[in-house]
């Protein structure tokens, strides 16, 4: 049993696409972004369960990841965010 989710934004430069993910985090609670709503959200009803089922096990696994001139980077590792991976752009011919 499980859950697997997704975020994708996609937009052109300077349209906002950061800041609906992270939001303001120097602000309040009404700026923050989807990333932390989602966390919020999911260790809420992680605690929840183990309320009502002690015996219950959780793993939550997380990639945040972005795809820039065609380049991979994962945000979340600082040595590889100086590095990027190339992708190799592929067309379904159905």
């Amino acid at each position: 049993n499980g859950v697997n989710g997704t975020v994708f934004t996609y937009g052109q430069t300077s349209s906002g696409k950061t800041f609906t993910m992270r939001g303001d985090v120097s602000k309040s609670d009404s700026s923050i972004g989807i990333i932390q709503l989602a966390a919020k959200e999911i260790f809420t009803t992680i605690q929840q369960e183990k309320s009502s089922n002690p015996n219950c096990e959780c793993n939550v696994r997380v990639s945040y990841t972005e795809i820039y001139n065609e380049e991979l980077r994962d945000l979340l590792n600082d040595s590889k965010r100086k590095t990027s991976t190339s992708l190799t752009i592929r067309e379904d011919k159905r």
